[in-house]
């Protein structure tokens, strides 16, 4: 399997999105192998190079937007799966799009539900005959570039994401001072820009960090990792682990030699993964 992660080329793009990503993995030999992501309420952009993946969760996928991922999703990796990938950070969509992200919450749009097909078919056309990665790279940074919608935005939202990000543990009273806000008004712009609650958000970043404490701590106990994160006790760690990842903690632990990278993990049998 080979990943190539790259940070856009461009300065204002680098503020808006994590990574730009080519993901290309031969078939493998047991077809009942399957890749699960886990989720970071990041929406994602996806370019099959290939052909159309398979999920198992939403089955067959064409090129789509995973909006808001709050839910994991797991790909079969059976068969060859060459992908490009575009991560927006949490807020950015909205900013790139106009539309509110309420009603895009774990949502897999195809792309014609914002941009035209004659557009698309164009920009797909230059991806599918570029030579190189670097090549495909600037194609769908000038496309971004050219239909990108709010270049300015809530200077208060980046901040606060950020601060969620380093600090999952905040209170809301905490975020609601330092932005200045109200706890209604603060609620309703995460809802504007990422479509859930601050305190939601708050919860799966924790989880994301949990995910990071299990994978390198791999000799302390998983109620000492509970404990450290903020956890009222290991249940709660335990509940918040199968509601973003579909999976406890201790299998999750069990399959870190399969640990392909920070979100994902390998499974031979999907009954694993339930």
């Amino acid at each position: 399997m080979s990943v190539q992660v790259n940070l856009p080329s461009h300065p204002f793009l680098r503020t808006m999105l994590n990574h730009i990503t080519f993901w290309d993995t031969d078939a493998g030999e047991n077809p009942d192998v399957w890749m699960r992501l886990f989720p970071n309420c990041t929406t994602n952009l996806s370019i099959n190079l290939h052909e159309e993946v398979l999920s198992m969760e939403y089955g067959t996928m064409g090129n789509n937007m995973s909006t808001s991922c709050i839910r994991p999703v797991s790909f079969n990796t059976g068969r060859r799966i060459r992908m490009m990938i575009v991560q927006f950070k949490p807020f950015a969509f909205y900013l790139f799009t106009g539309v509110p992200m309420k009603n895009l919450v774990n949502a897999f749009p195809d792309h014609g539900t914002f941009f035209s097909a004659s557009m698309l078919e164009q920009v797909y056309d230059q991806l599918y005959t570029a030579r190189s990665n670097h090549d495909r790279q600037m194609i769908i940074e000038k496309f971004l570039l050219e239909e990108w919608r709010i270049r300015y935005g809530d200077d208060r939202m980046i901040r606060l994401v950020h601060m969620i990000t380093d600090q999952p543990d905040l209170s809301m009273d905490d975020l609601s001072d330092s932005a200045n806000l109200g706890h209604r008004r603060l609620r309703d712009l995460f809802i504007q820009h990422i479509g859930i609650a601050p305190k939601y958000f708050s919860k799966l970043r924790r989880f994301n960090c949990a995910i990071n404490e299990v994978i390198s701590r791999k000799d302390d106990s998983l109620t000492a990792i509970a404990v450290d994160l903020g956890y009222y006790d290991q249940a709660h760690f335990i509940r918040d682990f199968r509601e973003f990842g579909g999976i406890s903690p201790g299998k999750f632990r069990k399959l870190q030699a399969k640990t392909a990278d920070f979100y994902n993990f390998n499974a031979a049998d999907p009954a694993i993964l339930v």
